[in-house]
């Protein structure tokens, strides 16, 4: 019997005959004296003693970083299982002076490519010693580079080189000129004061 089936026939069967209780039917709690059909007890001995894991991983994993293209190299690291893989491109990077950039590092694990939020314990190969294949790519330029694969470390440098030119440009606003235009388009140098304040204010606000 269908599922279809089976449901047409109960509601068939249910609607034979009216039911006996008004569909606003209440029972007061200290009339309930069985809350259905017991259930029998459960056998189930708990130990607080016996530590329960979320899973069967290690706490570490040894990986075999390894790369078949210049520069080649291998290398065996142990890693934690809460690491991520970006974590581990910027190990990598530590360890080759080749490298400059994250970007261009790609893991891969038997031929499927790690996502840089990976967590190790989520690799596709459960065991102890993971061989990672190491592909090395030509760096690119810093605007064309993905958001995922800069460090905290070349954040801040950015950060840290690009701050001065935005300083510059913020200082370099034409704030006479646009002084003079309001008091050339209010009616009294007042009220174009009165603006130009509320214009400087408001800019400043928002640094």
């Amino acid at each position: 019997m269908s599922d279809r089936d089976f449901v047409n026939k109960f509601l068939v069967l249910a609607t034979i005959n009216k039911p006996e209780l008004p569909t606003t039917y209440q029972k007061s709690l200290r009339q309930v004296d069985s809350l259905g059909v017991a259930l029998p007890p459960l056998k189930y001995k708990y130990n607080p003693k016996k530590r329960v894991h979320k899973d069967d991983s290690p706490a570490k994993v040894k990986l075999t970083l390894k790369s078949v293209r210049p520069p080649k190299f291998s290398v065996e690291h142990e890693f934690s299982v809460e690491e991520t893989v970006l974590q581990v491109k910027e190990f990598i990077k530590s360890q080759e002076g080749t490298i400059k950039q994250l970007g261009q590092l790609k893991l891969l694990v038997k031929g499927k490519v790690l996502h840089n939020s990976t967590l190790l314990v989520d690799l596709p190969v459960k065991t102890d010693n993971v061989l990672v294949n190491v592909m090395i790519s030509n760096p690119v330029a810093q605007e064309e580079r993905d958001p995922d694969d800069i460090s905290v470390t070349e954040q801040t440098t950015i950060k840290s080189t690009t701050s001065p030119e935005t300083k510059k440009q913020e200082l370099d606003l034409p704030w006479n000129a646009i002084k003079q235009v309001l008091i050339d388009t209010y009616p009294t140098p007042e009220e174009a004061t009165t603006v130009f304040e509320r214009l400087q204010k408001g800019y400043n606000l928002t640094k």
